[in-house]
């Protein structure tokens, strides 16, 4: 046990601890990194807030020294060798080396946790933050190339500084999904997004795809540098002619080179991620390719996962049974595909309502993937995200796709096919269960972001977010 006192003068601001349990020098870096980050800067009463509210009852730390050897060496910069010793004794325990970036917003961090309580409990952890609803192809099916997206949610790129506000002020999420009804890659900002998340232990994926065409070079490196959690790539046959059918505009060959270069930086930086799915959506013109897709998959290091095509109109399959148990054994490991269609999809897409909810690119609250029709609420950027996540509308969204109201026409799921058919076939869906074990309960404490920073900084210790493919995520239109 390592302990260090200190005395402060006015408000008797106690830096002696102990860590216990909680030990080791991955942990201390991370405290030391937090408290750079939230105590840095702000008044000795925040600090102490911090201490005790952040650090005090967690993983049996009682007090920790490291805000106060971050308090005193903040001071010194600001004030002198004498303002830093008002804040605690010299001989205090070094520490390794503190990333100094996160000085800038300490003070409203360390005011935004006191607001929101002690740990949570929270609903939801993760987010989905639409970085693009512009995308560079034509799918014949997608609501993004017929203009629906730009007519009714708008076209355009999740800006960096709200990203970054949207980081600092909610240190309880710790994943945020970007892709949805863009492609994320023709977003200006997205090699800065990549970065800011990585120095504020966030996780980020695109589970829901990307199709890879106009990837700049350094942003395949920032990917592997900051570890971008997963990627689904969707590639819709292994022939330009076949692949094109479906993914006009797109070029297979630049995609499977950018593939390929990201494996040479996974090799030169010794990283496993982004971690990589190859999506096939099954169409009568691509199925004879499947096989030849799975086996490219392979020796890409890619996952690979088959998904129907959600569209009667467009180049339906021929072997709708053989397709069938391909997407079942590829995307949920089963057997068999129950249900019809879609169906295997839209549970997932329901629950986002809890476990992920959609903000579009400009700050409105869509719920889910699929909303996109109307807001649920006021705007997460103006108001902020735990505010606009108790909109009534959205509360209301929940119990409807629960069967325990009736549906309202001012709330956008009534319009949505998916609760249509629910409500049709009478098939509710609860909320999501808790997740179970360590990982789960510190998520929903709301410090799902230590995993993610052992994980950035230590290999693959707590992992927390699984490799791909997920199991039903993304719209259906992807």
């Amino acid at each position: 046990m390592m302990a260090c006192t200190g005395e402060e003068p006015d408000n008797r601001l106690t830096t002696e601890f102990a860590i216990r349990p909680f030990n080791g020098r991955w942990a201390r870096q991370y405290l030391y990194d937090r408290s750079m980050t939230i105590a840095g800067g702000t008044s000795e009463v925040q600090g102490n807030i911090v201490a005790q509210r952040i650090l005090g009852p967690a993983a049996a730390i009682t007090r920790a020294s490291v805000i106060a050897t971050a308090l005193r060496r903040q001071s010194r910069r600001a004030g002198g060798a004498a303002a830093g010793r008002r804040l605690g004794a010299t001989s205090c325990t070094r520490l390794p080396a503190a990333r100094r970036s996160g000085l800038r917003n300490a003070a409203r961090l360390a005011s935004t946790w006191e607001a929101m309580g002690w740990f949570g409990p929270y609903e939801t952890s993760t987010l989905r933050l639409e970085a693009s609803t512009i995308c560079q192809l034509a799918c014949p099916s997608c609501a993004t190339t017929h203009g629906t997206i730009k007519r009714q949610i708008g076209a355009g790129f999740l800006k960096f500084d709200d990203f970054r506000r949207i980081v600092d002020e909610n240190p309880w999420v710790w994943e945020i999904e970007l892709s949805n009804w863009g492609e994320i890659f023709l977003n200006p900002d997205i090699e800065r997004i990549i970065a800011y998340a990585y120095r504020r232990s966030v996780a980020l994926t695109a589970h829901n795809g990307a199709n890879l065409n106009h990837v700049k070079e350094s942003v395949l490196e920032v990917m592997v540098r900051y570890k971008f959690r997963a990627i689904t790539c969707s590639i819709d046959g292994v022939s330009q002619g076949t692949y094109e059918a479906y993914r006009r505009r797109g070029q297979l060959d630049r995609v499977l080179a950018n593939i390929r270069r990201l494996n040479d930086y996974k090799r030169r930086w010794k990283s496993e991620y982004p971690m990589l799915c190859w999506q096939m959506i099954a169409f009568g013109h691509n199925e004879h390719e499947i096989a030849a897709a799975q086996a490219l998959a392979r020796e890409l290091g890619m996952a690979f996962c088959l998904k129907l095509n959600y569209d009667d109109n467009f180049s339906p399959v021929k072997k709708e049974d053989a397709i069938r148990k391909t997407v079942a054994r590829t995307r949920l490991g089963e057997e068999e595909l129950a249900g019809e269609r879609d169906e295997y999809l839209t549970d997932d897409i329901c629950s986002q309502l809890w476990r992920q909810p959609q903000i579009n690119f400009d700050g409105a609250l869509l719920g889910c993937c699929v909303n996109m029709w109307a807001s649920f609420g006021e705007n997460a950027f103006a108001v902020g995200v735990k505010k606009a996540l108790e909109a009534e509308k959205l509360r209301y969204a929940k119990e409807m796709v629960q069967g325990r109201v009736p549906p309202r026409d001012d709330v956008p799921c009534t319009t949505c096919a998916i609760y249509l058919n629910r409500a049709s076939a009478r098939r509710w869906l609860g909320p999501p269960p808790a997740e179970p074990g360590l990982r789960g309960f510190l998520r929903r404490r709301g410090m799902g972001r230590l995993m993610v920073w052992v994980v950035n900084r230590r290999g693959r210790w707590l992992q927390p977010v699984p490799p791909p493919p997920p199991p039903h995520s993304g719209s259906i239109a992807s």
